[in-house]
This record gives structure tokens, C-alpha cells and sequence, in this order.
């Protein structure tokens, strides 16, 4: 991953809409994202999109203040799957 929105470690004090990833190669439509909060428990996203080297997914509601993890699998243009994760704080 070359760039996110939060970015790894944000502290973000406004609501926000959308988390977006930003990847060094084309990404495959099988590729996913997961949002899951303190407790583990899996966020509900809306839109989600892959387009080119980017995807992102809308929330459906705004995120409680707090802490959140995102996981992310992707397929590459090369065919190999590659998955990690960062982490934002809502507050």
C-alpha cells in the first residue's frame, strides 16, 4: 500500500465518510477491505470501490469516537495477493 485516508496512526477530530487505500499497482475486483472497531466487531461499509490502483468504501453511518483497525487483501496486476493493515483514531 503507498497511501491511505486516514493515514496510519491519524487522529481524525471530524466525521468522516469514506476509508481509502491507495496501492503500486493495478488491484484485482476480488480484492477487499475491513473496518473493525475496539471490540473487534466488523464495521458495515457501503459503496465500495476498486478502480485501477485505488479502491474505497463509504460507512454507512459516522464512526464513533474511538479506535479502528483496517485489514485489506488485494490481488496485484501480477496475480499475487498481498493483505496488512493500519490503524486511526476517531476522537
Amino acid at each position: 500500500m503507498k497511501e491511505s485516508t486516514p493515514k496510519e496512526g491519524e487522529v481524525i477530530a471530524q466525521p468522516i465518510q469514506e476509508v481509502t487505500l491507495i496501492f503500486e499497482t493495478k488491484v484485482e475486483q476480488t480484492s477487499k477491505i475491513t473496518v473493525l472497531n475496539s471490540n473487534g466487531e466488523s464495521i458495515p461499509l457501503g459503496n465500495f470501490v476498486i478502480e485501477d490502483d485505488e479502491m474505497w468504501a463509504t460507512f454507512l453511518q459516522p464512526l464513533e469516537n474511538g479506535d479502528y483497525k483496517v485489514n485489506w487483501t488485494v490481488i496485484g496486476g501480477d496475480g499475487h495477493p498481498i493483505d496488512g493493515h493500519f490503524s486511526f483514531t476517531t476522537s
